[in-house]
C-alpha cells in the first residue's frame, strides 16, 4: 500500500533514523539502490532512499531482512528417489 509520496513525511514513518537499510545492485543498469525500512507503532514502511514515495509493508519482511544470507541457501547438491 501507498503511505504518503510527500518527500518530508519519511519522519512520520520511522524512516528518519530508519530500523534497517538495505543495499542491492540492480543487474541490468548496475545502480546501487538503498532500501530503507522503518517501523512505528506495529506497522512497517519502506522507501528507496533516493524517492520520496513511502510504502506500508508485511511486518515479516523486516524480520526476514535480518537474517544471515546463509538462511536462504539451500544447501543440498542433489536429490534421490
Amino acid at each position: 500500500d501507498f503511505a504518503s509520496d510527500k518527500a518530508g513525511d519519511a519522519g512520520k514513518f520511522g524512516l528518519g533514523s530508519p530500523a534497517a537499510k538495505i543495499s542491492f545492485t540492480v543487474t541490468t543498469d548496475k545502480k546501487k539502490t538503498v532500501l530503507l525500512l522503518g517501523k512505528v507503532g506495529d506497522k512497517y514502511y519502506a522507501k528507496r532512499e533516493d524517492q520520496p514515495t513511502i510504502f506500508a509493508v508485511d511486518k515479516d519482511l523486516l524480520t526476514k531482512v535480518q537474517q544471515p544470507s546463509t538462511t536462504y541457501l539451500d544447501r543440498h547438491l542433489a536429490q534421490f528417489n
